[in-house]
């Protein structure tokens, strides 16, 4: 299997041995006469895989391949044992090839002729290719800079097959990202940096806000973020509306920090201004969402998944959510931006975490808290997307995701000791092991939704099911 077109992945099987009724696990595996990579074994599983670099080859066009392994039961280390012997061959006739482009869209804004830069998000286009049938492939966002206790990190599509597939949109304003593509036992990371925003003056296109942080204090937590312009010389202004007004002054090229904010359940509105600018005036608008409270306990993590255009209203979008928490169950209350602010809708999350439909040219903003502890939230600020009225390529947006038809654990990576596994059997027998292959809990449950509470050290683990019929298969379980 060619994970990159030089490079093929081999894998293989192994089993223990039944000697003096002892447990065994397999201790290490090597390949001699070769220098191998990216070596993973799944002691759940029983297999093995790595990648042959294609200099292994030097002027040969075929080599003989084979695998030694050395198994042992914590006290004891058998002699090493042998593997079959495989002959790989250059340019091969049977070999599967694994691969995808990804193309970064143009910047595209609710408003053109607004100054507010915030709003200005963009698509990635992703292309995946198999060439086999059934090989299961995903797609998963991780933000440079997230939010203070976050992972930003989360699956945005997934499916079968070949296909192409349309991501976002994603607002310019939240950086670069990795985006991490699984396509079969295929792992790849490519790095996504957002085009330069489009609305506004152009002299704040490249604007930088990050290192969103909250300052516990008492009676209120208050925030702060860092705002960089890019430039050689000059100042401008940074104002935020309020009574009585607040100013700040920053020099282009330097970074300057903003806040003494107190943490509520509103995103905040700044305007820059550059007075020397040739295009006068000069100004672009930011949106500022603030982070979540830290004087107290305080675990949910919410992202925007997508952005969908209503198929039978032109205007009207919807938006999904990928929201947790550790601390019970999730409730929300959504806000239309408008002057002024309007209270839409509250209760408790839907199973499904899509919102809408909300009107054209509407902006909103969500606080998604645990329904015990309103004090802990997390704010998100969504605005209008343009694709759902001005013909694009990225009309068909909305039907991106693809069921994949396997158990999911959300959160994951997995941060608190909290976790929900979403199964689609009706009944799932399940096992989770750590790296050494040792079991550290198993059980069963009906439906398609279990709350699992389990404490876990750092690490990687495997979650082995089964359905009453169904062959096993493996999730991997990362906790931090």
């Amino acid at each position: 299997y060619y994970c990159d077109i030089d490079t093929p992945r081999i894998c293989g099987n192994y089993i223990l041995p039944q000697i003096c009724n002892q447990t065994w696990f397999l201790k290490s595996l090597t390949i001699p006469d070769y220098q191998v990579t990216n070596l993973e074994i799944d002691q759940s599983s029983q297999t093995f895989c790595f990648d042959l670099p294609y200099f292994n080859f030097g002027t040969n066009d075929c080599i003989e391949v084979y695998a030694k392994a050395v198994f042992s039961n914590g006290n004891i280390d058998l002699s090493p044992q042998l593997s079959n012997t495989i002959t790989v061959c250059k340019n091969t006739s049977n070999t599967t090839y694994a691969s995808y482009t990804a193309t970064v869209s143009q910047c595209y804004s609710n408003n053109p002729n607004d100054d507010n830069i915030s709003d200005d998000y963009y698509f990635v286009t992703v292309s995946v290719s198999s060439q086999t049938t059934g090989d299961p492939w995903s797609i998963t966002r991780k933000l440079d800079d997230p939010y203070p206790n976050e992972t930003g990190m989360y699956e945005v599509a997934n499916g079968f097959t070949d296909a192409t597939v349309t991501l976002g949109p994603f607002l310019i304003q939240e950086g670069g990202w990795d985006m991490l593509v699984d396509i079969g036992p295929c792992s790849y990371i490519e790095h996504i940096t957002p085009p330069a925003y489009c609305s506004g003056c152009s002299d704040f296109y490249g604007a930088v806000i990050d290192n969103v942080k909250c300052i516990a204090g008492s009676p209120n937590d208050t925030w702060s973020f860092d705002l960089l312009v890019p430039g050689s010389s000059g100042t401008y202004t940074v104002t935020k509306n309020s009574t009585p007004p607040q100013s700040w002054t920053g020099t282009f090229g330097t970074k300057i920090t903003i806040g003494g904010f107190v943490i509520t359940n509103q995103c905040l509105e700044f305007e820059l201004n550059y007075p020397g600018s040739s295009k006068q005036p000069c100004k672009a608008t930011v949106i500022v969402c603030p982070p979540k409270p830290c004087s107290s306990s305080c675990y949910v993590e919410a992202m925007v998944k997508r952005v969908f255009c209503d198929e039978q209203t032109t205007g009207k979008y919807y938006v999904e959510l990928e929201a947790s928490s550790s601390q019970g169950n999730l409730c929300y209350s959504v806000w239309d931006r408008e002057t002024p602010r309007n209270l839409l809708s509250s209760g408790t999350m839907p199973s499904n975490q899509t919102f809408g439909p909300f009107g054209q040219n509407q902006e909103v903003e969500f606080s998604i808290y645990p329904c015990n502890t309103p004090t802990c939230f997390k704010m998100l600020y969504v605005p209008y997307p343009e694709v759902c009225t001005a013909p694009s390529p990225y009309t068909g947006s909305e039907s991106i995701l693809v069921s994949q038809n396997k158990l999911s654990i959300i959160p994951n990576p997995v941060i608190s000791d909290e976790m929900l596994l979403l199964s689609p059997l009706e009944r799932t027998d399940f096992e989770i092991y750590d790296t050494q292959g040792k079991i550290v809990y198993k059980n069963a449950f009906t439906g398609r939704v279990y709350r699992l509470k389990l404490p876990l050290a750092e690490g990687v683990y495997f979650l082995r099911y089964k359905g009453p019929d169904g062959p096993f298969s493996t999730v991997k379980l990362v906790k931090f």
